[in-house]
């Protein structure tokens, strides 16, 4: 049997508590200097790192979040004590509700303050200033690359940055043609080290010039999920169920988020102005999961 739930306002408090911690984590960026590379000392990210680093972006807002979400809805119904009705009214319901707050803040953030404010991605403005031949690295400055289309945009990284070497039948690239010598790396051409990339980073920039920089939708994202989750964890999960929500979901939020300025693709601002609409919608959304449970006939 399931213990008694707690009430919206006790978890609330928890919640909060907790979820203002982690928030606190983010501003770390601005001073801990391995936890940035939008800035010297830039991390290594030719190998184990970067590819770790791209891993996180992937399940924090790649192709694999859906199936993430998906599994964490489902810890969350397969506590015991509920009937197989009761289990279906509840994943459709948290479904619902992720549907509405977790995209209506997505689109707040990608359509609404990224537009609004159209910041350069730290990686944009880094390939802008380092020095190639006459003239920079990529061969216009921020500005002038985001003024392109979308497909043009990821179609001149792709070529400057000798990534169609790796993946000519990528559609990023166009047809863009491959380097006659082999590589090992992005821009391994390029006399700067630090420029170079694991082909699965570059890949990672050349996709991520679809939008501007500020606030990070990962950090939102993953922000989000943690603090729904975990107000849903402390109300009805005791056990295993409610340790992996604190001890695996958790770190895993701060992962990812540690992951964009560490990949260069968001600053240190970014993430941490992403992270805190996370927390404020994530919170929105448990209780209003919260309210209609109770509707559907949750306890209280």
């Amino acid at each position: 049997m399931n213990p008694k739930p707690s009430t919206t306002k006790t978890v609330l408090r928890r919640l909060l508590l907790v979820m203002g911690l982690v928030w606190l984590l983010m501003p770390l960026t601005f001073v801990v200097p391995w936890l940035n590379s939008t800035s010297p000392p830039y991390f290594d990210l030719t190998g184990g790192l970067g590819v770790f680093a791209h891993f996180l972006a992937l399940t924090g807002g790649g192709d694999w979040a859906p199936w993430i979400v998906i599994g964490l809805m489902l810890v969350l119904v397969s506590r015991p004590g509920l009937s197989v009705k009761r289990r279906v009214l509840e994943f459709l319901a948290v479904g619902v509700t992720l549907l509405a707050l977790q995209g209506g803040g997505s689109a707040v953030n990608e359509f609404g303050l990224k537009e609004a404010v159209e910041e350069p991605r730290p990686h944009v403005k880094h390939l802008a200033a380092a020095p190639s031949g006459a003239g920079s690295l990529l061969q216009m400055d921020a500005d002038a690359f985001y003024e392109m289309p979308v497909a043009e945009r990821r179609a001149h990284l792709c070529a400057v940055s000798g990534y169609a070497a790796f993946d000519p039948s990528s559609p990023h690239c166009r047809g863009a043609a491959p380097a006659t010598s082999p590589r090992r790396y992005c821009f391994e051409d390029h006399p700067d080290e630090n420029l170079h990339l694991h082909p699965r980073v570059c890949r990672h920039w050349i996709s991520t010039t679809g939008g501007f920089s500020f606030p990070s939708g990962h950090a939102y994202s993953a922000l989000f999920l943690a603090t729904f989750f975990l107000g849903m964890a402390l109300s009805f999960l005791t056990g295993w169920r409610l340790r992996f929500f604190q001890f695996l979901v958790l770190p895993w939020t701060v992962l990812v988020a540690y992951s964009r300025p560490i990949l260069r693709v968001h600053s240190p601002l970014d993430i941490t102005v992403g992270g805190l609409l996370g927390v404020v919608f994530g919170v929105a959304a448990f209780a209003l999961a919260r309210a209609v449970l109770k509707r559907i006939g949750g306890q209280e």
